[in-house]
């Protein structure tokens, strides 16, 4: 038997949570930047202009791409913005800074816990958040630096739940001030931040059981993160950009995106049992699931039905152990809260599921675990409790360190798989071989690397056959993913596979017809096989279209020259011309074919079209130099 005090000073609780952090989560401090991190750092030209542009983080939507600007999260890219100024461009100090993060948040929650359960032995509350800390779902937002905005909502909720309980008790008004501002902050980091805006109703219930809290002073703390809530929500309105949008949902994020609300339910009920699973089987994970890693199901599937009676199990407990014991009540509220936020009954959510939206949920799932070993070691005796300390028979010990040597393995070889993104891609890509996206994400990563290569390197040849694989997996989970046939045909061109190219460059315009990449590559590709005519109506497709996408009237008009149909290019620029009559590019490249014939006064008409919309000195000289020619 092993004597343990039963309250420890806090300094040396909080220490032991900063050093188990960095001895869990430490060796990914080497790792480099992995998927989506590009989005706070490398390609975001409001945190890369570091403190300068700081004004422009609270007036524009936060991630940009492709034609797509969406999310306002201010605070989030100002710590960017803010780490960029100090440090420069650093993944190390990024996933140093996450860690620190980590901790601080579970300092801050047992500081939480401590106060509002006072009545708790701090050793209970210690030994779930151990639990919590080296539990593997949190390798994704600790090892992922865009996923700094999880940490940092949760530092700011937990700071804003130790205001509220200090306001509880003293009524002082500067800590009602102090909560509205980490409120503020919290919702400019992330809308996902009233997950613990809704846990202030529970905390009420927990303390009103205790003693006697007055409902107006929960009623007006609410109607505060209202206005927050609405604050922002009109400053958004007043200073955002009126020309960007919010993304809409592609079918391998969600595939109920554009469905009702009442067939997106049943799904909804349905991933609240795969994130329970996640929570007791913490292995295998995925940085992206998507269509089909997470089943789509209906109402005539019996998932749905276990996921109703699974949260009518976690309300009847929380319920019940309301009076008896508001810890254990506290937690599965905890983790029914996180659950209904995140399950897709309300709202839905890319990819249908992610490790980190479970983020709060699991302090509950942890405590919960704690308080299960302590009731069955007080129950067989192991445990024998004193005024000041805990006897602790060896087999609880035993088990306690089981259950970590269960996990630390997991989170210690899962951040290593968070290097870079080339290697958290291909590693999740066969464990996860249902996700249309991953497969997706591992082909073109697989493709990057092979066109980078010598055409006779033996790794070269593998790189394709991994892409293949995995573009063809894609295909087999979903025949409607446009962007696959077209990346598939751009790799058997590479590969020379002529005959297999075009097919899946063929079945891609089938898809979308209008799309310009299919129609320039289908170009390039009978350019390549000396298909002239064929080269000339695709590049022609495509400048009607688009004129100005890249590379594509160079390419036009040296194939135009290379089989001196000069004359034919002529007259089709002319009729495209009819549809952008200000366009640039198609003035200058009309110019160009009127130049090779020698006539040069149709030269001249057009240079100076384009002169007038875009005057420069060195389209003046040339207009003097032909105007010579003419005399």
């Amino acid at each position: 038997m092993n004597s343990f005090p039963l309250r420890i000073p806090t300094y040396k609780y909080a220490l032991l949570l900063f050093l188990i952090s960095f001895l869990i989560y430490g060796n990914g401090i080497q790792n480099r930047y992995a998927l989506d991190d590009h989005l706070v750092n490398q390609e975001n030209q409001l945190t890369q202009g570091g403190l300068e542009g700081i004004g422009k983080l609270f007036t524009s939507y936060s991630f940009k791409e492709k034609q797509y600007n969406y999310e306002f999260r201010p605070v989030l890219l100002l710590t960017f913005a803010i780490e960029y100024a100090v440090f420069g461009t650093n993944p190390h100090v990024s996933h140093c800074i996450s860690i620190l993060l980590f901790a601080l948040f579970s300092l801050l929650l047992l500081l939480f816990l401590l106060k509002t359960f006072s009545d708790v032995p701090p050793l209970v509350i210690f030994l779930g958040i151990i639990l919590f800390i080296v539990h593997p779902i949190h390798t994704e937002v600790i090892d992922n630096i865009k996923s700094r905005d999880e940490l940092l909502v949760g530092v700011f909720g937990m700071g804003m739940l130790i205001q509220i309980l200090n306001y509880f008790e003293d009524k002082k008004s500067y800590r009602i001030i102090l909560a509205i501002v980490l409120a503020f902050a919290g919702f400019l980091t992330k809308q996902s931040f009233y997950i613990y805006v809704a846990l202030v109703p529970v905390l009420y219930l927990m303390l009103s059981q205790k003693n006697k809290i007055n409902y107006k002073q929960i009623l007006f703390t609410l109607f505060c993160f209202l206005v927050v809530f609405v604050s922002i929500k009109f400053w958004q309105r007043a200073f955002l950009p009126k020309e960007l949008y919010q993304r809409d949902f592609l079918f391998y994020e969600n595939p109920l995106w554009n469905q009702s609300y009442f067939s997106r339910v049943p799904q909804g009920f349905a991933n609240s049992l795969f994130y329970f699973f996640l929570l007791l089987w913490p292995f295998d994970f995925s940085c992206y699931y998507g269509y089909n890693q997470v089943e789509t199901v209906t109402w005539l599937s019996y998932l749905p039905y276990l996921g109703v009676l699974f949260y009518a199990f976690l309300i009847y407990f929380a319920t019940r152990f309301l009076k008896t014991n508001r810890f254990l009540s506290f937690s599965i509220f905890l983790l029914l809260i996180n659950l209904l936020a995140i399950s897709g009954v309300f709202i839905l959510i890319p990819g249908i599921v992610g490790e980190r939206f479970i983020f709060l949920g699991s302090v509950g799932f942890c405590i919960a675990c704690a308080l299960l070993i302590v009731r069955v070691a007080e129950k067989y005796k192991w445990i024998l409790k004193t005024e000041s300390h805990w006897t602790i028979n060896y087999k609880v010990i035993l088990l306690f360190v089981a259950l970590l040597l269960f996990q630390i393995p997991s989170v210690i070889s899962r951040n290593k798989d968070w290097k870079d993104e080339f290697t958290l891609i291909k590693k999740d890509a066969a464990t996860a071989v249902n996700s249309v996206k991953l497969q997706d994400l591992a082909a073109l990563q697989y493709y990057k690397k092979a066109i980078a290569l010598n055409t006779e390197s033996p790794y070269r040849t593998e790189l394709i056959q991994n892409a293949e694989l995995c573009f063809l997996r894609c295909l087999k989970i979903d025949t409607t993913y446009k962007t696959c046939y077209n990346n598939l045909g751009a790799l058997y061109f590479i590969s020379n596979r002529v005959p297999e190219s075009l097919k899946y460059y063929q079945l891609a315009l089938q898809l979308e017809p209008g799309n310009i990449d299919i129609l320039v590559n289908m170009a390039t590709l009978y350019n390549k096989q000396n298909q002239v005519d064929s080269a000339l109506k695709y590049y022609e497709g495509a400048l009607r279209l688009n004129p100005d996408f890249p590379n594509l009237a160079p390419f036009y008009k040296q194939l135009l020259l290379k089989t001196n149909k000069q004359a034919h290019g002529i007259v089709t620029i002319k009729e495209i011309i009819r549809i952008f009559p200000s366009n640039y590019t198609l003035l200058l490249l009309i110019t160009d074919l009127y130049n090779t014939k020698s006539d040069y006064l149709n030269a001249v008409l057009y240079l100076k079209q384009a002169y007038n919309l875009q005057p420069t000195p060195e389209i003046l000289t040339l207009i003097g130099t032909l105007e010579k020619l003419i005399r």
